[in-house]
């Protein structure tokens, strides 16, 4: 069972050796957080019955993934960007007195309203807008196969020599298997759209561009657009 975590404790030392060798915390750091919080959930997932784990480690094994899912999308796609209105802009202009105390439900409010407001980057190869969507949702979806993936089956206690299940298979072996399928899935996904993104930063010379939002910018670029 410790070999399952092994490439995600190699990840880490590499993230970590980056930002040494860059001698700048962000991204390296950031990214070295995502894989080392799999790590740690990962851990305590397959060293505990599954019966036995608690809610906190459920609340931990979705915001980890939950994470995954944000750095894909706003790290390495660079997928999705914020268009303020004019409303919003003089809401955050407005004065101090006016401003209500943070809870809960104001929280939703603000990601209620600020939603409507993302967009998909100006600057994109495919001509579908549906693509990267359904991509998105895709590899959401996938990311939590991914992480449980990473959890065995059992693993044998090395002092009481006892078997210990840690993941109940109820497709009679078959789980697996399917769950590295659907990897191969997302990591093609997630290649398509990172080489899309590293295609546009070399082709049009400025990165600072690439998230640009304005009314005379071309939704897709002017040379080399993509059919699907």
């Amino acid at each position: 069972p410790a070999l399952s975590i092994l490439p995600l404790f190699i990840k880490f030392l590499q993230t970590l050796r980056q930002a040494y060798d860059a001698n700048q915390r962000w991204p390296y750091l950031g990214d070295a957080f995502k894989y080392f919080t799999a790590g740690l959930v990962i851990l305590y997932g397959m060293t505990h019955a599954e019966g036995e784990r608690s809610d906190w480690w459920l609340a931990s094994f979705v915001l980890a993934t939950l994470y995954q899912i944000a750095w894909d999308t706003l790290v390495d796609w660079e997928l999705l960007v914020f268009v303020p209105s004019g409303r919003n802009k003089r809401m955050h202009s407005s004065s101090p007195s006016n401003h209500h105390p943070v809870t809960l439900a104001s929280m939703c409010r603000t990601g209620r309203d600020a939603l409507p407001h993302v967009r998909l980057r100006p600057k994109r190869l495919f001509g579908d807008d549906s693509f990267y969507w359904k991509a998105l949702f895709a590899n959401a979806a996938l990311r939590f196969c991914w992480m449980t993936g990473f959890i065995p089956a059992y693993w044998v206690s090395v002092y009481t020599g006892s078997t210990q299940v840690t993941f109940v298979d109820k497709a009679h072996g078959w789980s697996f298997v399917v769950l590295a399928s659907l990897e191969i899935i997302r990591r093609s996904i997630w290649g398509i759209i990172k080489v899309e993104l590293e295609t546009i930063k070399l082709t049009s010379g400025d990165e600072n561009e690439l998230t640009t939002t304005s009314s005379g910018t071309d939704e897709n670029l002017r040379e080399g657009k993509w059919k699907l």
